[in-house]
């Protein structure tokens, strides 16, 4: 006799997307909001039941615990992102949670295409990966950091151009 399923994958997959989208905004305030990057996520976050995103979000590698938190995905460089590291406890095991957010360039857009690509394609499943924290920036009753996730992003890509990376 076979028990049912009473559980459902992709509703729970969803529900680390959201919890990963409030994490952003409670740390990057309204400038996430305004990211037109987000309109898909924002679109499978009101509609878990349809498939708007197929490819996977998150970034399954256990980062150590001073990323838990808000940081940004510099290594591999094709996938660069905000990276939202979370740890989810249930009944019946804690793990860490890692979702991958688009910058606010447009190529940047296609985040999830490049997580599949390079990390869920290859043989390995792993990547040599690099990320920094972004919690010492981000303090938003200062109001001169208001703009700082997008402003560390402008920055990344002036000096990017500069260099011909």
């Amino acid at each position: 006799m076979k028990l049912p399923d009473k559980g459902n994958m992709r509703l729970a997959s969803i529900a680390l997307l959201k919890i990963g989208y409030l994490l952003g905004f409670e740390k990057y305030g309204h400038i996430f909001l305004f990211n037109q990057n987000f309109d898909k996520i924002r679109e499978q976050i009101l509609n878990p039941e349809k498939e708007i995103i197929t490819e996977p979000f998150w970034i399954n590698y256990e980062f150590p615990e001073m990323y838990l938190g808000v940081n940004i995905l510099n290594k591999p460089t094709e996938l660069n992102c905000f990276l939202n590291t979370f740890v989810l406890k249930t009944k019946s095991r804690n793990g860490q949670i890692s979702i991958a957010f688009p910058s606010y360039n447009k190529e940047d857009s296609e985040i999830y295409e490049r997580i599949k690509k390079v990390l869920y394609s290859s043989k390995e499943g792993t990547a040599d990966m690099e990320i920094t924290t972004m919690e010492p920036f981000l303090d938003l009753r200062d109001g001169t950091k208001v703009f700082s996730s997008a402003l560390i992003w402008e920055n990344r890509r002036k000096s990017s151009a500069q260099y011909g990376v």
